[in-house]
């Protein structure tokens, strides 16, 4: 998320800080550009305000700075971990699930899992995939249904969640 690689593109979503949308006065939501990353092809989509006559990057230090505190953060955290479990939503295939693994165990010293919750259009219900991979776990869901919640309560079934802080 180099200054030098990102560029504005079309839309807009609401502006979050700490996760939580700013209200504006009047009681509207203030928005935020979305910003594109061209090298990485990773898309902000809360994080540059639209403000009246300024221009998007104007918002880029402070931006810069959350990020690599954030980053600094993750990867302390990580570094001090007994157990980790990452989760990513969307179309992933075997080869780039096992190379993720690997890339994300070698970043904590403790046991890395990932489940990965691959979509696919029209499925009805859940349908566990086992690439007989250790640390990997592979649940198929509905595409149309990413706040589905018999899907995540099917997905956290059994999970503990432990802070690290």
């Amino acid at each position: 998320m180099e200054l030098g690689q990102l560029r504005k593109i079309d839309g807009t979503s609401d502006f979050l800080e700490d996760g939580i949308a700013v209200l504006q006065e009047g009681g509207t939501y203030q928005s935020a550009h979305y910003i594109l990353d061209t090298r990485y092809n990773v898309l902000s989509v809360h994080d540059f305000p639209v403000i009246p006559n300024q221009d998007w990057t104007a918002a880029y230090g402070a931006y810069s700075e959350k990020l690599a505190h954030r980053i600094q953060s993750f990867l302390h955290v990580l570094g001090h971990s007994r157990s980790v479990l990452f989760i990513r939503w969307g179309e992933i295939g075997e080869a780039e699930a096992v190379e993720l693994h690997a890339v994300l165990s070698s970043l904590t010293p403790g046991s890395c899992r990932i489940l990965f919750l691959q979509t696919v259009s029209g499925l009805q219900s859940i349908r566990e995939i086992d690439w007989k991979r250790d640390g990997i776990g592979t649940l198929q869901v509905p595409l149309e249904q990413p706040y589905h919640e018999a899907g995540w309560s099917y997905a956290m079934n059994g999970l503990t969640l432990t802070g690290y802080w």
